[in-house]
């Protein structure tokens, strides 16, 4: 399952990602906003989200915002949630194979419906590679959550 949510600023570029991921047959839950409104802010969005992924341990999510960097900012906040800045579809696989992320934050300002996309697809087909030292770090996030 993929959840997806934005703020004002993404809402749009949401619109059509989850338009073109129910067209592809991928399994997605829009948490919203269902409309467009302007005092819509990220924080909000993104803490939705990430408490719905931290439920569904084997669901991931994709925000959009302006930049991406405030919906990765909130989303990292909840344990077990690892969201990346998908700046990059090499960024976004990566982010997959090794630090097993399962937020994907995407900027409205700087990316374009087509970028997004490539990106979305991506990081969706790359598993993640259960090798020893990415698992060692994976504990180690770990462990930094709970000594919080």
């Amino acid at each position: 399952m993929v959840y997806i949510a934005a703020d004002h600023g993404g809402f749009t570029k949401k619109q059509l990602l989850v338009a073109w991921l129910r067209r592809s047959g991928q399994p997605v839950i829009d948490l919203g906003p269902a409309r467009l409104t302007p005092t819509d802010d990220y924080p909000i969005w993104a803490a939705r989200l990430a408490r719905t992924i931290q439920q569904d341990r084997h669901a991931v999510g994709v925000v959009v915002c302006r930049s991406g960097v405030g919906m990765a900012l909130v989303a990292n906040k909840f344990e077990g949630v690892r969201a990346v800045q998908g700046w990059s579809s090499r960024v976004a696989q990566r982010s997959r194979r090794d630090e097993k992320t399962n937020v994907l934050s995407l900027a409205s300002d700087f990316q374009s419906i087509t970028e997004m996309k490539r990106i979305v697809r991506l990081w969706l087909k790359q598993p993640y590679r259960p090798i020893a030292r990415y698992q060692r770090r994976l504990r180690e996030i770990s462990r930094i959550e709970h000594a919080r």
